[in-house]
């Protein structure tokens, strides 16, 4: 059973690790193409696909999807902290000298939070930017 456990907790930290490298590197993706969008869209060519103003305008509106990328992997990311959190609270019960129970706890606090992003950021931004302006990874008005 104890064997059992620590490979689940193996595989757990994989994936955590995996989602991690992916997110980072989505992150690193769209921030260089994200520096240049705002800059080159502002020309009156930007409906042709071929000019520099409609790849910015092609990138611009991408922008929308990765950031609903990010989200659901944050959405996922967090689930597998709450389940390893369960998990934890096992180990914790069974050892209590290995595991000390401000893990489990401090776990369910960043899957719960990771869960709950979207609604925050949403609030984030109606408070920050007014009512009119709130957009969630390229949705309005989601929470509002």
């Amino acid at each position: 059973m104890v064997n059992l456990s620590r490979k689940l907790e193996k595989c757990y930290w994989y994936g955590v690790v995996s989602i991690a490298g992916i997110a980072s590197s989505v992150c690193m993706a769209t921030g260089g193409a994200g520096a240049g969008a705002g800059v080159a869209g502002a020309g009156a060519g930007a409906s042709d696909s071929g000019s520099i103003g409609g790849i910015a305008h092609t990138i611009r509106n991408s922008m929308a999807d990765i950031g609903s990328l990010i989200l659901s992997v944050g959405f996922v990311a967090g689930l597998a902290f709450v389940v390893a959190a369960v998990f934890k609270f096992k180990s914790h019960r069974d050892n209590p000298q290995q595991v000390p129970v401000g893990q489990p706890f401090a776990m369910l606090a960043v899957g719960i939070s990771l869960v709950f992003l979207p609604s925050i950021i949403g609030a984030g931004g109606v408070t920050l930017f007014g009512a009119g302006k709130a957009t969630q990874a390229g949705y309005e008005g989601v929470f509002s």
